[in-house]
């Protein structure tokens, strides 16, 4: 739970680095006060017993002052093709810097217990801080909870994001008594015909034998191209970066949360490993910016403020 945590509040500071400047066009003007969604493309994959972890993030826009009360939101369910199901609040939400007119937040939710299966949802239900119940769209998401249970490689190591939809990095150790091969990830973005490259990545120089504390100690370059599949004795581990791409495809998309599935197999037996859950969040550069992103949401995504 520590390392979930950890990605929430990497991913909010990303997307609040908004308020590092203020500063509106004058031909910019803001929407209608109210709640609005971030509209997210997302991908979360498990192995069935496994949770997943959603995390929705929202913009409130005051016509004056912003007021001293923190926004709430409670019993949360997921409007989902098969039915509502139940996202648990992991605490409450997470406000970004304080704004003079609108106030940016996250809530990170916890959803378990699910049956194998595919599970798409456009839009949550909630309760505010005003008791009463609302709805808004979220923008396009897919759980998919495959029939076995994730098998236990050791992650040593891996990213959490990044500010832009690109790489995803991770080391893995296999702890199993036989070899196995990695196959290469296993996700579908809906919406996005999105790829991904397996590379090796090199220790830096000034650390050629030791095992990383964090993403800081290997260097991105020289990239090793994996070509198909790559083979970890046991005991074995690899620094592994997935690069995405098209880049025609992926530089484009400001909000992506992405729990890929790292596909392997033993001799002749397919096997799974459940990767870290990434947030990429391109920042708002400024006010207009976030006035614009806004201005362009659907007419779901909002919904007004006693």
């Amino acid at each position: 739970m520590r390392s979930v945590l950890y990605r929430l509040l990497f991913s909010v500071a990303l997307l609040f680095l908004s308020a590092c400047s203020s500063s509106v066009q004058p031909h910019a003007t803001w929407p209608a006060p109210g709640r609005y969604a971030v509209q997210w493309k997302a991908y979360l994959g498990a192995g069935v017993g496994e949770a997943v972890y959603p995390q929705f993030a929202f913009i409130d826009v005051y016509a004056q002052q912003r007021p001293h009360s923190v926004p709430q939101i409670h019993e949360l369910v997921l409007l989902t093709d098969r039915g509502p199901i139940r996202a648990i609040p992991q605490g409450p939400v997470t406000p970004g810097p304080a704004h003079p007119n609108h106030q940016l937040f996250t809530l990170l939710t916890q959803v378990s217990g699910l049956p194998a299966g595919t599970y798409t949802f456009h839009e949550i239900q909630y309760v505010d801080e005003f008791k009463q119940k609302r709805r808004l769209a979220v923008g396009v998401w897919v759980i998919e909870v495959l029939p076995e249970a994730a098998n236990a490689l050791h992650e040593i190591s891996h990213s959490v994001g990044a500010t832009h939809f690109s790489i995803l990095e991770t080391e893995i150790q296999n702890p199993l008594p036989e070899t196995i091969t990695l196959d290469g990830l296993h996700f579908a973005l809906p919406g996005l015909p999105v790829t991904s490259t397996m590379v090796l990545e090199q220790a830096a120089p000034d650390h050629p034998h030791s095992s990383p504390a964090s993403l800081s100690d290997f260097q991105l370059l020289p990239f090793l191209t994996i070509p198909g599949a790559l083979t970890l004795a046991p005991g074995e581990q690899a620094r592994l970066a997935f690069l995405f791409g098209p880049d025609a495809v992926v530089q484009h998309e400001r909000f992506v949360q992405l729990k890929p599935l790292l596909r392997y197999h033993i001799a002749a037996m397919p096997a799974f490993y459940s990767v870290a859950q990434q947030v990429y969040s391109r920042p708002f550069t400024d006010d207009t910016e976030i006035i614009s992103y806004l201005h362009a949401l659907p007419t779901a995504a909002y919904h007004s403020l006693p």
